[in-house]
């Protein structure tokens, strides 16, 4: 991997959580100031917060630049994997997942939620379904090829809490 690939592997991923953070509280700040969502306490959803112009303006800018970071993300990990020639099947199947992650993000940020409510709740559903998947998909890759050896322990037992969790919180939502 050369030196741009190993800073990308690292500002993506930190990128999008960055981004995502930051977006959706200056969304959520700028939708409150104008009347758009109730005050705090009473905490809106994250769709509310960029349902009206001009929050909508800039929840779709943040949520396409982070579904370009977390394609990003995606790509470089498959990258990675492919340069050490294992589990190229489950590879492939991780990118494919992880590309219909991202666009079901650039759904969520293109169609507010009032306006057309079933092509919004299909990207999100788009979007965390397939990220779950794939999360999976890495954790599979990681436990039968151990492509991070040793050092990767601690990342690949915080992968398993997350996509665990994320798993739980789906089957919740479901319920």
């Amino acid at each position: 991997m050369v030196a741009t690939e190993r800073v990308l592997f690292l500002v993506a991923p930190l990128g999008f959580a960055f981004l995502t953070a930051v977006g959706f509280f200056i969304t959520y700040f700028w939708a409150e100031s104008t009347g758009d969502v109730a005050s705090l306490p009473k905490w809106p959803y994250v769709s509310d917060t960029g349902d009206s112009i001009p929050s909508s303006c800039l929840f779709t800018l943040f949520v396409i630049w982070a579904a370009i970071l977390v394609f990003i993300s995606m790509f470089l990990y498959y990258k990675y994997v492919e340069c050490k020639k294992v589990a190229k099947k489950a590879n492939r199947i991780a990118l494919g997942v992880g590309c219909v992650a991202s666009f079901g993000l650039t759904v969520v940020g293109s169609f507010q939620f009032s306006a057309i409510k079933p092509v919004h709740l299909s990207g999100a559903g788009l979007a965390f379904i397939s990220a779950i998947i794939y999360s999976w998909i890495v954790i599979y890759i990681d436990y039968k090829y151990k492509i991070n050896g040793e050092r990767g322990r601690k990342l690949f037992f915080l992968r398993i809490v997350i996509a665990t969790i994320d798993t739980i919180c789906l089957v919740l939502r479901i319920l």
